[in-house]
């Protein structure tokens, strides 16, 4: 989860901090007052590409500072980065000089700029004007349910894989009870002729 946003001589934004609560958080303001530059900015936090338009003097920086709580999936992505992050705290820095010289720390450690984004993969995401089109492809629809629900897919897997099975066998079961019940009517059938004539013992030979 997000839980603060610091922002320094981004844009129009000298200085910013947006703190997060647990639930839905929303931006209102008139166009201009500095919502799509906020949102800009963390997304330059967490390894967007970097400005050509900053203008800074030579003693400034860009800084954008994120905040994340340590959740499951977060731990995780650190267990498998191999990073050493004993904080309960995720701590993204971003910082930009005047010569549009990029660095990312992480809990203040300088780290490559994929590291971050595997880092957070599965930990937000952001929907811009007309992306709502992708919702209308199955496979990302489905990833990004994946993600949102926080769905274990290898027990899914597990667990349709025995409902597949159990279907096979269910099917094989009533197809063969149709076979059954066919074969106990036509021995049904020969029966009743059986009753009607009425065979006695050694009737076929006298009558040969």
């Amino acid at each position: 989860m997000l839980i603060s946003l610091e922002i320094r001589n981004f844009l129009l934004i000298k200085q910013n901090s947006v703190n997060f609560t647990k639930g839905f958080n929303a931006f209102t303001g008139e166009t201009g007052a500095g919502k799509s530059i906020i949102m800009d900015g963390l997304k330059l936090a967490l390894g967007g590409k970097n400005y050509s338009n900053l203008n800074l003097n030579e003693n400034k920086t860009t800084s954008i500072k994120a905040v994340f709580e340590i959740d499951k999936n977060i731990k995780e992505k650190i267990i498998e980065l191999n990073l050493s992050i004993d904080d309960d705290y995720l701590i993204v820095e971003r910082q930009i000089n005047h010569k549009q010289k990029s660095k990312i720390f992480i809990n203040g450690q300088m780290q490559p700029l994929n590291i971050i984004k595997q880092l957070l993969s599965d930990s937000i995401e952001f929907q811009e004007n007309f992306e709502q089109q992708e919702l209308f492809d199955s496979n990302y629809f489905l990833k990004f349910i994946d993600k949102l629900g926080v769905i274990n897919k290898d027990d899914l897997k597990k667990t349709f894989l025995i409902f597949k099975n159990s279907k096979v066998e269910y099917q094989s079961l009533i197809e063969n009870s149709k076979n059954i019940k066919e074969e106990l009517e036509t021995l049904k059938s020969k029966k009743n002729k059986f009753d009607a004539l009425r065979p006695k013992e050694n009737e076929y030979s006298i009558l040969i």
